[in-house]
């Protein structure tokens, strides 16, 4: 799953990055909280939460970005 993950990532950076570096600090500290809840979701065991939050989190960004 991890490494699947990482596909995911590799491939969001890639292309949203330009938009990325427009973010001011308030935006990416929200963004880093909100990667570290998956990330320790993950890490726990608590893969239902990590993938509900994180299908939210993919929507939410996607909406922003288009």
């Amino acid at each position: 799953p991890l490494l699947a993950f990482n596909d995911v990532v590799s491939s969001f950076f890639s292309k949203f990055r330009p938009e990325l570096m427009e973010l001011n600090k308030d935006q990416l500290a929200e963004g880093a909280q909100k990667h570290r809840y998956i990330v320790d979701s993950l890490r726990n065991g608590h893969l239902s939460d990590a993938e509900s939050f994180l299908r939210e989190h993919l929507t939410s960004v996607g909406k922003k970005f288009k």
